[in-house]
């Protein structure tokens, strides 16, 4: 890229904060002369999604600097300049640059010839040279040439502006790199046991929801992960929080007749009543689309309501009391478990049973998830079977791809990364009862959890673009920074 194609570029951009900056100018003055919409939006609006102005400087300081860095390392490997990025000490002594090794030599009264040494020598570079002679010199002190992607996992713990998009790896063949970082709801630990948790889908913030009726929103670090709000609803054992795509409403369930919808941008709540004979909002899932919502209700009845207002759209019916619910990602199918060995797929279009297939080594189903075209099913005996959903779709008893049998005790929920490469389940009934398994390969990783102390993990999640895994437990949630995904 050129010196001109780089100036033009910036001056584009120039030109459009300009105009948005004027816009924006003009929309708050006519809200000013005739809405008062501006004083009803809570600081939570600011905290989750950030002021608008902060918002297009950050947006430019980050298209010119990426247009910078493209700009050198297009020179660079152009052969025109030598870019060299090095690691730096962690602290500079400035006396140790001013004792020379003559001054050494002579406090220690050495007494022999000193012409083979380099008198005015510094000590510090003598004694460097020393080390790496007996030593040699450890990887932790290597001031070579840092790798990039190094640096961009740092800046995901330092920042929540724009990040570069990585540069694709394979994820490793035995093992994963992670590290766990400070509990997310270090803040309050007041949850309860620990039954939900759900991260919004721009901002890098979660909300963590429990036993004890509070569901609270956390801003993600890594350090101090400081609580930005929590919503405390008296006698509602909140089962399950979701919040829906567009990142604007969450959705809390219970084992009460009524559900709420909590909106973020105004700090409220909307307490909708759920009739009897239609059950409860323990286990539900949310559309991609973000207008359907189901549930699986009682006696085999699988409801699905408008996301937004809980209105009541249709119901499904099965022969087994529905235990788990899953969209596919157009949004055209709904796919169900049950109590028994039967999973069932229905299509929203039609508004009728689709096909039905047998859940092999099944008596008893419990959760399921669905990826882009990986269905993963828990049973209560603690196998995980991992179907192509296309294949299953053909056959009324198909094989799975892969059947995971590492746990021993009921699996309490199985969850696939935003990719499909990753797929993490667990089971409540025993400590550090967690796995990670990778695709294609299929196989679960060795050094996953790495005795690490999770406790009972209730439930798990992974973060929007795979960077972080919260686990659930019965109080605190550990964050995980899974190393190869470098965007949150």
């Amino acid at each position: 890229m050129s010196d001109a194609e780089l100036n033009d570029q910036k001056s584009e951009l120039n030109e459009m904060v300009t105009e948005y900056s004027h816009r924006m100018g003009t929309i708050n003055e006519e809200q000013d002369e005739g809405s008062c919409y501006e004083n009803k939006i809570t600081s939570a609006e600011k905290v989750l999604f950030g002021d608008k102005h902060v918002f297009i400087k950050t947006l430019s300081a980050a298209v010119t600097r990426t247009s910078a860095l493209k700009y050198d390392r297009n020179l660079e490997l152009q052969g025109c300049v030598n870019v060299s990025k090095k690691r730096k000490p962690a602290w500079t002594d400035v006396d140790d640059e001013e004792i020379q090794l003559g001054d050494m030599r002579k406090t220690a009264k050495s007494t022999g010839p000193l012409n083979h040494l380099e008198i005015d020598k510094p000590y510090k570079e003598y004694l460097n040279n020393k080390f790496k002679h007996i030593i040699s010199q450890p990887k932790w002190a290597d001031t070579s040439l840092k790798n990039e992607s190094d640096e961009q996992g740092e800046e995901l713990l330092r920042s929540v502006g724009f990040l570069d998009k990585s540069r694709e790896y394979s994820l490793a063949a035995n093992h994963i790199k992670f590290s766990r970082l400070k509990d997310l709801n270090r803040a309050t630990y007041g949850e309860g046991p620990i039954n939900s948790i759900a991260f919004h889908p721009f901002s890098t913030a979660a909300i963590v929801a429990g036993e004890e009726g509070i569901a609270s929103i956390y801003a993600i670090d890594g350090v101090q992960n400081d609580k930005l709000h929590n919503i405390h609803i008296p006698k509602f054992p909140i089962k399950s929080a979701k919040i829906l795509p567009c990142g604007t409403k969450a959705v809390l369930g219970s084992t009460a007749r009524y559900a709420y919808v909590y909106d973020l941008m105004t700090a409220k709540e909307h307490c909708y009543k759920l009739r009897r004979d239609r059950g409860h909002l323990i286990r539900f899932q949310i559309s991609s689309c973000g207008r359907y919502l189901a549930s699986a209700g009682l006696n085999g009845e699988i409801h699905m309501y408008e996301a937004k207002t809980m209105e009541l759209i249709r119901t499904y019916k099965q022969e087994d009391e529905a235990r788990d619910v899953s969209f596919t990602a157009d949004s055209q199918r709904l796919i169900c478990n049950s109590k028994g060995y039967n999973v069932c797929v229905f299509s929203i279009r039609q508004q009728k049973l689709e096909h039905r297939f047998i859940d092999e080594g099944c008596i008893a189903g419990n959760v399921m998830d669905l990826s882009i075209n990986l269905l993963a099913t828990g049973t209560m005996e603690g196998i995980v079977n991992v179907y192509d959903f296309s294949k299953a779709m053909q056959s009324s008893a198909p094989r799975p791809e892969k059947s995971f049998y590492n746990l021993t005790t009921a699996i309490s929920c199985v969850k696939f990364n935003n990719t499909g490469e990753l797929l993490a389940f667990s089971s409540s009934k025993a400590r550090n009862a967690v796995k990670l398994a990778d695709f294609p390969r299929a196989a679960v990783y060795a050094n996953f959890p790495n005795n690490g102390k999770f406790g009972k993990i209730r439930t798990l999640e992974f973060s929007p673009k795979s960077g972080y895994l919260a686990l659930g437990s019965y109080k605190e949630v550990p964050l995980l920074r899974l190393k190869h995904f470098q965007d949150y």
